[in-house]
């Protein structure tokens, strides 16, 4: 799990439903995660959050705006464009070759045991954080025994660059919820940057809203198999 300039990128074992060219501070409770327990082991002593989660399938649903914008709306409203204007035999033939389109702003994640342990571990979640966060100044704001904030700020030549404010509560051992706010800019090649962000791929100041609630699914992740976490 990477966490890069202040865009949460995931790849832990989960599905591909964020859409392409998805380089947000979206998609991931875990990288979030991942993120706030690490600087909080910097502020706070390294005391560990609670409750644990619990190993096992979860789903988490993110909603995000930029400049007010409904991001996952956007990747909803081209996916259906990419469908609609084709014969319906066309359409039948793609569904049948790569199966129902995913769902825009749900991911499902397996986390194993040590996953579960590793994620209230500050010791080494600050590790990774520091590695993955190299031009990120951030520190942690406040704490409770259930929940985290923290405020930083990323300059760099890729990603977001402005000022950070997140917040992860864990609400109970099946149910985690993080918010993320960021002010700033987006550095990103215009060229390359995918329809639903050319509209902040151009320096111009950018507001960031991002929430997403996780829950948990069943101890068994079925075909979708946990990795280990980058730490």
């Amino acid at each position: 799990m990477h966490v890069k300039h202040g865009m949460f990128r995931p790849d832990v074992a989960r599905s591909e439903a964020a859409g392409p060219g998805l380089a947000l501070p979206l998609a991931s409770r875990s990288a979030f995660i991942l993120l706030l327990l690490g600087l909080w082991s910097t502020g706070l002593h390294a005391q560990s959050i609670s409750p644990q989660p619990e190993p096992g399938l979860w789903r988490s649903e993110a909603t995000t705006l930029i400049n007010g914008k409904d991001l996952q709306a956007a990747l909803r409203s081209n996916q259906e464009d990419m469908f609609k204007d084709l014969p319906e035999e066309q359409r039948a033939m793609l569904r049948e070759a790569l199966g129902d389109p995913p769902e825009i702003g749900v991911d499902m994640e397996c986390i194993s045991a040590e996953d579960a342990r590793n994620l209230t571990n500050p010791e080494k979640l600050i590790d990774s954080a520091r590695k993955d966060m190299p031009e990120c100044t951030l520190q942690a704001e406040e704490a409770s025994e259930s929940s985290l904030r923290v405020i930083g700020n990323c300059t760099g030549s890729d990603g977001f660059n402005g000022d950070m404010h997140g917040e992860l509560t864990m609400v109970s051992p099946r149910e985690m919820r993080t918010r993320f706010t960021g002010q700033g800019v987006m550095q990103l090649d215009a060229e390359q940057a995918p329809e639903h962000l050319q509209h902040v791929a151009t320096g111009e100041p950018v507001n960031i809203e991002h929430s997403e609630k996780s829950t948990w699914v069943s101890a068994d992740c079925g075909a979708l198999q946990s990795s280990e976490l980058n730490y």
